[in-house]
């Protein structure tokens, strides 16, 4: 039996990521069959168990990540959108600390230095790694910058257990992200290095194949794994009102782009409300897709900040359950419409022929992938978002009786390159 291991962790608060790993481990399961690994995600033992129990119960076998974010020191009890300078100067300290003693792991990946470094859990992660017949990155879309000073450690982080994988001659397949951009020096170098060493190499929308061609890598587009989930009806509450049925999902986005990132904020929290008290004769969802582990991820942050902004006239719910990513599909078939932030909300509700309207944030994924699904004009810049361009896209889909035209294509195109995608990974693992 071969043995797999699934990198660069897992964490099953956040639903779309959890989707993202299991999907990629069915789908190598459909090639051949393999016992799975999948790395763990979290800032101590408790935290770890919480984010990575679901995956247990499924059957896969988690371990201990080998790398662990520097904003560990500062994350307890901490909901802070942004940080002082103090925390800045612990979590670089951390982070300078973590690089040395992961580096010497690169250099020297041998058990006399691996057992001075690592606990006793990630001695055993580094061993199933260095036993693994196939290293498989999880899709998604954890490779962009935005030009910040952390920007090169952000890509050394996520590129690590490639590179560690690498240096231990592993074969590597990356399931479909999207990349870029990157800004150019060191950490554009070293995404090409990577990246250009990885023997297969999926992206899920043409913005990004194009980002890649022309730092001269190649690619193979294929969808976004997303949209290979089904829904589950154990476990799934229903929604259950007389009005029409809107679903939200938001984030705390920081705005790392920006320079008045807390202004742009508002301006999101404050489009999201006045559209909704706008628009009284429809019922809102609020629906947590992910619950943590920091506030930079934690939806139900900014769905209180939404909240606060409402008037007592504004009917809705506050969906925030120990749900699965299937469980969440089958709340989300039960909308008559979504407004999606987090992106695999939007793909959830597509599975199930709800219409759509996604706030892009965050690198090429939204834009790229509602373009490949013929859907391209029903995207939100959060950048520019405003109440006015949310309802100017609303009323849009209402209208739109062919919404999903293009859309069933699309769908029936991404079976076939998931049956593609199979045999490459047995072509892979044979060769």
């Amino acid at each position: 039996m071969k043995k797999v291991i699934y990198v660069p962790a897992c964490t099953d608060l956040n639903r779309g990521d959890q989707a993202l790993v299991w999907e990629s481990i069915y789908i190598v399961q459909d090639a051949f069959n393999h016992v799975p690994y999948v790395i763990d995600y979290g800032d101590d033992e408790g935290d770890r168990l919480r984010q990575s129990r679901q995956t247990k119960a499924e059957g896969f076998n988690v371990v201990r990540s080998l790398i662990d974010n520097p904003k560990r020191v500062i994350r307890k009890n901490d909901n802070a959108l942004q940080l002082g300078f103090i925390k800045y100067f612990l979590v670089s300290f951390v982070a300078f600390f973590d690089f040395l003693r992961n580096l010497l792991v690169l250099l020297c990946p041998y058990h006399p230095i691996v057992n001075i470094v690592f606990s006793k859990e990630q001695i055993s992660t580094f061993d199933i790694l260095k036993e693994s017949d196939l290293v498989v990155v999880k899709g998604g879309g954890f490779l962009h910058t935005y030009g910040a000073i952390s920007d090169t450690y952000y890509i050394w982080f996520n590129l690590y257990y490639l590179l560690l994988a690498i240096r231990l001659k592993k074969r590597i397949v990356m399931m479909p992200n999207s990349i870029g951009p990157i800004h150019k020096g060191l950490g554009r170098r070293l995404t090409k290095f990577v990246l250009g060493r990885v023997h297969t190499l999926y992206v899920r929308e043409s913005i990004s194949k194009n980002y890649l061609k022309e730092i001269g890598i190649n690619s193979t587009l294929s969808a976004d794994l997303g949209f290979y989930c089904k829904a589950v009806t154990e476990g799934t509450p229903t929604l259950k009102s007389v009005k029409k049925k809107i679903g939200v999902t938001l984030r705390p986005y920081r705005f790392p782009e920006n320079k008045n990132a807390g202004a742009k904020y508002l301006k999101y929290v404050e489009s999201i409300s006045e559209f909704c008290k706008s628009n009284q004769n429809y019922k809102y969802y609020f629906i947590v897709q992910v619950q943590g582990p920091s506030a930079h991820e934690n939806d139900l942050i900014a769905i209180n900040d939404v909240i606060s902004n409402l008037t007592s006239s504004v009917d809705y719910e506050v969906v925030d359950g120990d749900y699965n990513y299937r469980q969440l599909i089958g709340i989300y078939s039960q909308l008559d419409y979504l407004i999606g932030t987090r992106f695999h909300s939007v793909i959830f509700s597509m599975l199930s022929n709800v219409p759509c309207i996604a706030i892009a944030y965050g690198g090429n994924k939204t834009f790229g992938i509602m373009n490949s699904a013929g859907l391209k004009d029903y995207v939100v810049d959060i950048a520019n978002i405003s109440k006015e361009s949310i309802e100017k896209k609303f009323l849009a889909v209402l209208n739109d009786k062919d919404y999903f035209s293009q859309w069933s294509g699309f769908i029936e195109k991404s079976n076939r390159e998931r049956s593609l995608m199979v045999k490459t990974i047995q072509d892979v693992i044979s060769s």
